[in-house]
Parts: structure tokens; sequence; C-alpha cells
């Protein structure tokens, strides 16, 4: 899925905002262009000109990739092709088992033929295991002194911009097949959401430069138009680093997966009261789970241990 220009930040217009808005796994609703190069074949045998991506996919689909020729540049195999080939194999297998076929078909099964962007889930997520070295630091933010107990998505969004500021590293892309990563100087917030019709990540341009109340409004509005199927283009892209909320059932800590080639991801689980120490003293305060995942190619744990120390700082402000 996820053809506008990249570049202004939309303006808001919606007023909700709850828990639980985005995702427990973000997944763009376009499929994302592979970033590493070919793999070299032995002699004498067809050179295959596929991603790390693209050859685990194949796999999958039992697709044979030197049998097929890539749409892509240069030759090179894109998943359309693998689709297309894994699709004409079995529209050319015979409709019926064959004569002595005995396997068990489970009566009460129910098939789900992956699209949209849960097949766009399934291309990014297999991108971000083949390719990238996942790495998972894990803190707690003391929340209790809110002023709004309940603006998760808002607050969450200026912390992480208040990490990108201390540790630029995480808010960026990196390129495997040059070796760069390339730090933005603006935080395009992506907001991994569930929608009626899967898990899309949606972009909030420049969210360091809005407010919390255009923030709220932001996220209302793209909370809309992913529920009616109306956002565009270039609402699904762009984004330098994600934030996924897992706190719509009672998971705390997890460890999300970024979408190459963005190399961060903010996971917020559900925030409970726990008896902590206080100045010395025992407490009982409402303290906020957080997964960060970050690409451990390009960044190290110490510029992630940075990143988190700067969201927590920020969430433990009263507002």
């Amino acid at each position: 899925a996820p053809a506008k220009e990249d570049a202004p930040a939309p303006k808001a217009d919606g007023k909700d905002d709850a828990p639980g808005v985005v995702g427990e796994l973000p997944a763009s609703a376009m499929v994302m262009s592979d970033t590493t190069g070919s793999a070299a074949t032995a002699p004498g045998k067809q050179r295959v000109k596929a991603a790390p991506s693209v050859r685990a996919l194949a796999r999958e689909l039992g697709v044979d990739l030197t049998r097929i020729e890539g749409s892509g540049p240069g030759g090179r195999i894109m998943p359309r092709d693998v689709a297309a080939a894994a699709k004409a194999a079995r529209d050319s297998a015979p409709s019926s088992p064959a004569s002595g076929d005995m396997s068990p078909t489970p009566a009460s099964a129910t098939e789900e033929r992956l699209s949209g962007p849960r097949r766009a889930m399934f291309h990014s997520m297999t991108a971000s295991h083949t390719e990238v070295a996942l790495c998972t630091v894990m803190d707690d933010a003391d929340i209790h002194d809110w002023e709004s107990p309940r603006d998760f998505t808002p607050r969450l969004i200026r912390a992480i911009v208040a990490g990108a500021r201390a540790e630029p590293r995480l808010n960026g892309t990196f390129s495997a097949e040059t070796g760069v990563l390339s730090m933005s100087e603006d935080v395009h917030m992506g907001l991994a959401m569930e929608t009626p019709h899967g898990l899309i990540v949606a972009t909030i341009f420049n969210a360091g430069k809005l407010s919390l109340d255009e923030v709220r409004d932001e996220v209302a509005r793209l909370k809309t138009a992913g529920a009616d199927r109306t956002l565009k283009p270039g609402e699904v892209r762009g984004y330098t680093i994600t934030l996924s909320n897992i706190a719509g059932g009672s998971s705390r800590y997890a460890t999300p997966l970024m979408v190459p080639p963005t190399v961060g991801i903010l996971g917020s689980g559900a925030a409970r009261e726990e008896v902590v120490a206080v100045n010395g003293e025992i407490a009982i305060r409402r303290m906020l789970p957080l997964s960060l995942t970050f690409d451990h190619r390009c960044v190290a744990g110490a510029d992630a241990s940075r990143f988190l120390g700067a969201v927590v700082a920020d969430l433990t402000l009263a507002s």
C-alpha cells in the first residue's frame, strides 16, 4: 500500500486521544524498499539479484529465485515478483488432491490470505527480522504526577522528541548497502496504529515543532483516516522513528520491531501502580513501562541508553 509530497506537516482537525491508539507491531501501509545488496552466487550458477528479505519470502513461498525475471532496477527481484511466481505455481497446480493422498484437513480451520496492511506487515517484519541486528533495552517512567493522566500518546511523542535531541542516532535511517546512518534534524514520528484493516504506520511530520494540543489533534485525525482508509500515500512514509503502544491489554514490556531503514522504535506498555522507593521512602506510584528496540549495526547500547534516559526524564515531568 503505502503519491503525495513527503514534506509539510498535515493540519490537525481531530480531538479524541486515548491509550491503545497504536498497534503492537508497526507495519507501514506500503512495502518498504529493500536496502541491502545482492549476494554473490557460486561460479557457473545464475546470479540472483535479491535482497535477504526477498530471499526469505521466496523460501517461505517455495519459489526458486533462479527461475524469476526481476522487475526491479537492474533486474533485481522484488517481493511482487516472488508473489506473482507463487501465485502462478498455485494456479497451475491440480485443483484436487492426488489419488492416495490421505493428509487430513481440519474441518474447523479458517484460512485468511494476507492482503493490504497485513501483507505489508508480512514483508516489513520479514525484512526487520532478516536484515537488522535487533536489540531492546527497557525502563520505567514515573508518571504519577501527570496533570493529564490519560494524555499518553502526545506525552510519549514529546518524550521521543526529547530523546532524539539527546541522542540523534536513534532518529534516522541506515543503509546497509552504503554503511551510512542518516540522522534527521527533524523528528517525523511514525505512529503504529491498529485499524479494522490491520496495523499501519502513519506519519506525524515535524513532531518536535508541534504543541501537545496540535499533536493530540493530529493523532486523532490520523486515527480516523486510518479507520476510514483515507490516509494519503505521503502520510504512511517518511517517518524517522516509530512509537508503538502495546497497552491495549495487560502487556507491559515487548521487543517491538522497527521497519528498515529506520533504526529505532519505542514501545509503551500498560501503566500500573507499583511500590517504589522515592527519596528513601516507600511510596505507591503510577509507573509506565517502556521498551526501546534499536538497530545494533549502527546504534550502540550506550546510545540507546542515553536516548531512553531522556525519554524517561521528560515523562516524569508533571506537564
